[in-house]
């Protein structure tokens, strides 16, 4: 479990630091303060720089627009590799200099890195093999003897290259993503994530599964009852040759015979159920919610907020939550009360120097800036 947090050099921050962090964190700010950046800097640490994640982020960011409107004629390095999106500056690093760090404060050796470097495939008796090119060399290498430029991922024992070459078109005949996304790196941790709007039938459809029929679905049932007390069941429901793609999720009501789809129910349930669904799936990891109120009344709040605490506690799971809203941040507050030791909250703000700052409130300084309507949000 992160019980702080530093980044340098990642999307818009060029320095982050967070001393504290709980179980359960909610970070709050203006637009384009870095919320999203946040949740994005979590995950990649906690995914150990995953090649799958990091194209993920930049395709849902529609990033990858340069690679879309190339003409099949032009070369890949015509244009700048999207991943320079990841960097602060929205420019690659040269080769050698310093990267992304993202980590713990006060555990250096525990930081991941991200940094360019020029390399070189090296052939012998043995075989060949690559050798990064050490920075003091580089400006007495032969142009023509460097293999190219590679993102070097590195965190504790763990090193691995990316040959940004590698990510190329999909729509290139006979080549595809699948080369970049064959380095990929193992993910060790249960990463869960809740976007903004919502999660697919696909992803849906597998976590369901996962918990079908265990003392988990009872769970996700009784949280679905804060806003429908008479919630009975849950069943998802698809043909089998589209059972990944097609399948949604349906209720039986206590006093009616009818199946209705939740969407039926409205935006509330539906967001309720996809918070609590990557919960009961996020056992032992970490769940990632993108704009926590989404479609939830304020009344249901602190009952939703309630029901985090105590789970990913039972569950050990850590939270990480954005909101612009004043109404969940007081639910938050009234389960924080409750559960004093497990909460943090966190505000960022723009800074000129480094990007964003953060402030960080303890429950006593919240509550006081709630009762007196100072805005926090």
């Amino acid at each position: 479990m992160l019980d702080s947090l530093f980044v340098r050099n990642f999307r818009l921050f060029k320095k982050l630091e967070i001393e504290r962090l709980s179980r359960v964190n909610l970070i709050v700010g203006k637009n384009n303060s870095g919320k999203s950046c946040f949740l994005e800097a979590v995950r990649i640490y906690m995914s150990n720089a995953s090649p799958n994640v990091l194209f993920e982020l930049i395709s849902q960011r529609n990033e990858l627009w340069e690679l879309d409107i190339q003409d099949e004629e032009q070369n890949i390095h015509d244009y700048e590799n999207p991943l320079r999106y990841l960097f602060y500056g929205y420019h690659l690093p040269r080769a050698g200099d310093e990267g992304i760090q993202i980590g713990l404060l006060q555990d250096i050796q525990s930081n991941l890195c991200v940094r360019t470097q020029l390399y070189q495939i090296i052939s012998s008796e043995d075989g060949r093999r690559i050798h990064i090119i050490p920075q003091q060399e580089i400006p007495n290498i032969d142009a023509n003897l460097v293999g190219g430029v590679a993102l070097e991922i590195e965190k504790g024992e763990l090193k691995r290259l990316l040959p940004l070459d590698e990510l190329i078109r999909p729509s290139r005949i006979g080549v595809s993503r699948n080369r970049f996304l064959s380095y990929s790196l193992e993910i060790k941790e249960n990463i869960q994530i809740v976007p903004a709007g919502g999660m697919s039938e696909s992803r849906i459809s597998l976590l369901w599964d996962n918990i079908n029929l265990t003392d988990l679905e009872d769970e996700v049932i009784n949280c679905l009852k804060l806003i429908n007390g008479y919630v009975k069941g849950v069943a998802l429901v698809g043909s089998e040759q589209a059972r990944t793609k097609y399948r949604i999720p349906i209720i039986r009501l206590e006093q009616s015979s009818e199946r209705l789809p939740l969407k039926s129910m409205g935006d509330g349930m539906t967001r309720l159920f996809h918070l609590i669904l990557a919960l009961a799936n996020a056992k032992d990891g970490t769940l990632l919610v993108d704009e926590f109120e989404n479609g939830l009344h304020w009344s249901v709040l602190p009952k939703v907020w309630d029901t985090v605490f105590k789970l990913s506690e039972r569950l050990n799971v850590q939270v990480f939550a954005t909101t612009h809203s004043r109404d969940c941040i007081q639910g938050f507050k009234r389960a924080w009360e409750q559960n004093q030791s497990l909460g943090s909250f966190h505000r960022l703000d723009p800074d000129p120097e480094n990007g964003a700052k953060s402030i960080s409130y303890s429950l006593e300084t919240l509550s006081d800036a709630l009762d007196m309507d100072v805005e926090v949000r």
